[in-house]
Parts: C-alpha cells; sequence; structure tokens
C-alpha cells in the first residue's frame, strides 16, 4: 500500500484539514522518534493515495487516447485540406497557362490580318518601283518600301524564298508549267511572292515550275 506524508506534528486531536474531510480514508500511526531533546509520541499522519493514483492514471490515459485520435483526425483534415489547395494550384496554373496561350493566340491572328492586309501595299510598292522614270522618285519609294519591310520584319513576317527550289504544296502555288531541261517540279519563277508569318504561311507563293523533257522527246522536237 502506498502513502503520501501530509502532516508531521505533536498532537493527537482529530485531522479536520479541507483535503480530507468529505469521505477519505485516513490512517493514523503513532512513531517515537526524539524531539526536543527527549521521546515524545508523535503523530504522523499518512493518506492512503494508492486508488487516487490509480483513478488519475486512468483518467490520464483516457485522456491521453483521446487527444490522439484527435491529433490523427486533425491531420487527416491537414492532408485533406493540403491535397485540395495542391489541386487548385495545379487546377490555377493550367488556366493561367491557358489564359496566356488564349491571349497570344488572339494577338498573333490579330497581328496576321493587319499583316495581311498591307501585304497589298507591298505588291504595289514593287510594282510601282519599276515604273517610275525619275530617280530621285525611285530612291524615295524605294527607302518607304525597305522601312515598311524592316518593320513587319520585326513581327515575324519574311517572304518566302522559291527559285531553284523543288515545289512544295505547303508554300508554293503551280501557276504554270514550262518544258525544259531543268528536273521536274523545280521553280523557275517567282511569279507572285509568297510570304510566312514566323513558321505560318500566310500566302503562298505563285510560281512557274519545270516540267523535264526526255532526250526521246528532245530529239522529236529538234
Amino acid at each position: 500500500m502506498r502513502y503520501a506524508p501530509l502532516i508531521l506534528a505533536k498532537t493527537t486531536r482529530r485531522i479536520e484539514s479541507e483535503p480530507y474531510k468529505k469521505g477519505k480514508k485516513v490512517e493514523v500511526h503513532f512513531l517515537s522518534c526524539a524531539v526536543g531533546g527527549g521521546p515524545e509520541p508523535v503523530l504522523v499522519v499518512f493518506v492512503e493515495c494508492g486508488k487516487i493514483l490509480k483513478k488519475k492514471e486512468e483518467t490520464m490515459t483516457e485522456d491521453l487516447e483521446q487527444i490522439k485520435k484527435d491529433l490523427e483526425n486533425q491531420t487527416r483534415l491537414a492532408e485533406d485540406r493540403l491535397n485540395r489547395l495542391k489541386y487548385l494550384q495545379a487546377d490555377f496554373d493550367n488556366y493561367r497557362k491557358w489564359s496566356e496561350k488564349e491571349k497570344a493566340s488572339i494577338i498573333a491572328l490579330a497581328n496576321e490580318n493587319l499583316i495581311k492586309d498591307l501585304l497589298v501595299i507591298l505588291d504595289d510598292f514593287e510594282q510601282a518601283l519599276p515604273s517610275l522614270e525619275l530617280e530621285q522618285n525611285r530612291e524615295g519609294m524605294k527607302m518607304v518600301q525597305t522601312k515598311m519591310v524592316k518593320i513587319l520584319n520585326q513581327y515575324g513576317l519574311y517572304p518566302i524564298e522559291c527559285v531553284g527550289k523543288k515545289f512544295d504544296p505547303h508554300f508554293h502555288e503551280v501557276i504554270c508549267k514550262e518544258r525544259c531541261n531543268e528536273e521536274s517540279d523545280t521553280i523557275l519563277e517567282d511569279i507572285g511572292k509568297g510570304y510566312q508569318l514566323k513558321s505560318k504561311v500566310i500566302r503562298p507563293s505563285k510560281v512557274k515550275i519545270a516540267e523535264h523533257i526526255t532526250e526521246n522527246e528532245g530529239e522529236n522536237n529538234g
């Protein structure tokens, strides 16, 4: 049996200490010891605390288990909210990327439509320059054309180079053919200049291509 020392006093009076009045079991033991120079009876009071400690221990164990359960529940709740936050972050990133791509597409389409309209002016420059008689007028017109082409190049517009190359339906449009000794489908002349905006062809080149003459055909024609 476990005891906790409570009071040490030279008295045999009844103990009325408040913490031990209401039904608490108290055991009294008389010991002999030297107090004040001689042996006198000394009252030592011990309170039986085994049951109290056991009850407190059980209560603490139950409280600890409840705390563990609450902690597990809160941990699962935190993990669930963290996963939701990650999903929301991923959705927001996807939306942001889509929004930026859509914005870039709208800007690119607007630029493309504007540049297509300006190609007509470039065609007029190329047709008008050879017909100008005065050298001064020709130089002034050429300078304006050069500046305009330079500005359009900054937006990604470039002419399609085609003369001497093989016909490619993605870049060229055949207007006519010419029978000659050149290899078939070789582009002989650029009839209408084509352009591409960055990697997109916005107007294919109108070209004349070669149709190869065989040796037998050449002898017959001769």
